[in-house]
Parts: structure tokens; sequence; C-alpha cells
């Protein structure tokens, strides 16, 4: 029962120190605009399959950036997409600088994901002449200095690559969408103290691009942020992790799709990132602490033995107790973000909420071991309808099928 003690107090130290340390990086951390006169040539590229909850929100923000020269090109997966229709009416009701081009996606490359093939599309088309390049999600509200603040730190030299992260704080409390909330509050402290990049909100310099070979990194990636950082050490640069960057997704998902969100999270890891032994440990050692505990309170109650039980259950209880603070730090991290950008901040927590972190917090430890093995051993993936084989030196797409809505997704606030 000590070393049951000592082990999670050392585990909750460590990520309450790394929560901590996040905290201070948002919340005094650099995180410059772009000057005016150099606010020109910029593009916006935002690939889309199927309609997000946020997408009219989405592009209609993009289209009112208080940034002095820039275009948004938006890659529809096909004319028969349902955000097509969406994104027409968008441009008539709200493109008044005729900002905004709308093109659907050309035929899919075999052998990299539909949105690889619509970025590089979209990149190749580009003139000479674009000097910033922006990459943003469907999911992704952003706000009137989104672009400035995004590109901002690439006037430093020193930096080829900037990013943001993203928070979830669905408004509706459902189980999936609150268990995908805690693993990412999880995720979101190591992603950015490593700078791990972010395509839901990414910057980089067009000259930079072509002159590297990341358009044909991204010829056979599953994932566009997956070959960035092999890109900025190409250009002996930095990714810049922007503070005023952690961005709030507030939709809905299901238990179902939480699970195969994580794994598919952690199968982009796998691949792309060299830590993901790390986590592969650091996901074990959680889940057997808890298994630990669960196991002593059985024998405990097998045994008649009521002060193991209660100490058992004390553990327990400290140990989700402090998992649950170190979640509420993250938070705090991400209305700093919020108060950087003049934006109102998270709400409190209401007791009930902190019930149902506290209570999630064990079951989401052996989760996330679950994910962790399945996306250890994944050999396929399927992402928004699409299935993609995973090679050793690449990814082959299965078979493309163009989008269509499910019923249940129709005037939904839930995640494709």
């Amino acid at each position: 029962m000590t070393f049951l003690l000592l082990a999670i107090l050392f585990g909750c130290a460590i990520n309450l120190v790394f929560a901590a340390r996040f905290y201070f990086s948002i919340r005094f951390g650099p995180s410059p605009s772009l000057p005016v006169d150099q606010q020109e040539d910029a593009v916006v590229i935002l690939s889309v399959r199927g309609c997000d909850p946020s997408l009219r929100k989405t592009v209609t923000s993009l289209l009112h950036q208080n940034f002095y020269d820039y275009r948004v090109i938006v890659v529809v997966d096909s004319r028969s997409d349902p955000a097509w229709n969406l994104l027409q009416q968008i441009k008539f009701e709200s493109d008044q600088e005729d900002r905004l081009q709308i093109q659907p996606m050309d035929a899919p490359r075999p052998n990299c994901s539909l949105k690889c093939s619509s970025i590089i599309g979209a990149v190749e088309s580009l003139p000479a002449t674009t000097r910033w390049l922006a990459f943003v999600d469907a999911d992704v509200n952003v706000y009137p200095n989104w672009l400035s603040d995004l590109l901002g730190p690439l006037a430093n030299p020193s930096n080829c690559v900037t990013t943001g992260h993203q928070w979830f704080e669905p408004q509706n409390k459902s189980l999936g969408a609150t268990a995908r909330s805690i693993w990412n509050a999880g995720a979101i402290v190591p992603s950015a103290l490593l700078r791990h990049p972010w395509a839901g909100s990414m910057g980089v310099k067009y000259e930079d691009v072509v002159v590297s070979t990341l358009i044909d990194d991204w010829k056979t990636a599953v994932v566009d942020d997956g070959p960035v950082t092999e890109f900025a050490k190409q250009m002996n640069a930095n990714v810049f992790v922007v503070p005023k960057l952690m961005m709030v997704n507030r939709e809905d998902c299901t238990n179902s799709f939480c699970i195969a969100w994580i794994s598919r999270m952690l199968t982009w890891s796998k691949r792309y990132e060299s830590t993901f032994w790390i986590t592969m440990v650091h996901a074990t050692v959680s889940a057997m602490l808890v298994v630990g505990l669960f196991i002593s309170a059985f024998f405990s109650v097998l045994t008649l033995g009521l002060i193991s039980l209660i100490n058992s259950l004390l553990l327990l209880a400290l140990a989700s107790g402090l998992l649950t603070l170190g979640y509420w730090l993250v938070r705090c991290t991400v209305s700093a973000s919020l108060r950087r950008r003049s934006m109102a901040e998270l709400p409190p927590l209401e007791k009930k909420h902190w019930l149902r972190l506290g209570l999630l917090m064990a079951p989401m430890q052996l989760l996330y071991l679950y994910c962790c093995i399945k996306a250890g051993r994944a050999q396929s993936v399927v992402w928004r309808g699409v299935e993609y084989k995973l090679n050793d030196d690449g990814v082959e797409l299965v078979q493309y099928l163009p989008y269509q809505t499910h019923v249940e997704q129709k005037d939904s606030a839930r995640s494709l």
C-alpha cells in the first residue's frame, strides 16, 4: 500500500509540474502579431469533407480577419459533398471582398490521405508571389486576429512553423465528449512542451515549403501535420507554439467516436513522433496503478479487511482528485490564452462537473492504455468514412467514396 501511495504521489506530482510549466508558457510566453507592413500575400487553406458543425462560423470568421491582404482557399471533397452548397451560400452572403475560392479536390492520390491530397493540390496551384501559408481545420473557431497572431512569429527567421493546440469544451457534457476532453487535457501538455505541430492552426512560409521536401512528404502521408517536424529540422528552424492559439472546440461526440478518435490520434503519434514509446510506458504504468488499487480493494472485501479497503478507496480518491486538479490547471491555461486575446474565459466548473471528472479519471487510465495498444497494433485506420492501410513506407487509400451525410448527423453538434 505504501508503494502505491508513493507511486501515485510521484506520478501525479510529475503531471502537475508539467501542467504548471504549460500554464506559465501560455500565460507569459511571447505571442507577437504580424506587423501590418508584412500582412500581404497570405493564403489560408481549409480542406473540407462533410459539414462540420462549425463550418459556417469558421469560414465566415476567416473572411473577416484583421489582415491586410489574404485569400481563403477551401478544397471540398467533391461537388456532391453536403458542404459544397453551404460554402457557395457563405460566399454569396459574406464574401464582400471576394477572398473565398471554393474548389473541388482533384482526383485523390492513392498513397496519401484525402486531406493531404487536397492540400497538395491547393499549394501547387499558388502563384510564386505567395508569402505566407496558413492551415486551419473546419472545426476551429477562429477570431478576428487569428491569422495575424498565427503568422506573427514567422517574422523571426529562427521560426519556420507556428502552431496552436485544441481544447475540447463540449456544451453537451455527454460521457463521450467528457472523456475526449479528459484525454486531450493530458495530451495537450506534452504536445505543446515538445512543440508538436497541429494542423488545425498552423502557419509556414511559402518559400520554405517550395524549397523543402514537404510537398513530396505529404504525397505519402496520412496526416498533414505528421511530416512537419521533419520539415522544421530540414529548414534548421523552430516550431513555435503560439500562446494565443489554444483553440476551443465545443462539439459533442458519442462514446464510440471518442474511442475511435483517441485511437486515431495515438496512431498518428506512433507513426510520426519518436516519443510514442514514452506515451505507451505512461499509459501502462497509469493503468497498472488503477488495476492495483482495484485488486487491493477486491481482496480486502474477500478477506473482510475493512482498514485495507478504506485505504484502497482513499488512495483511489486521492489519485482521481490529483488528476482532476491537473485537468483544472490545463483548463485554466486555456482560459489564460483566451484572456490574452480579449475573449471570454471558460466558465468555472460546477460541483457536478468536478464529481463527474473525478469519477471518470480511473476508467480513463484503462481506456488510455486500450487505445495505445490499439494504435500500436493498427494496420489500417478509418477516417471520415475512408479506410487507409498503413504500410511501413507509406499509406494506401483502400477505396475512395464521396462523403455521404448520415441521417443522425444532420443538424447535429457532433464531431464528424
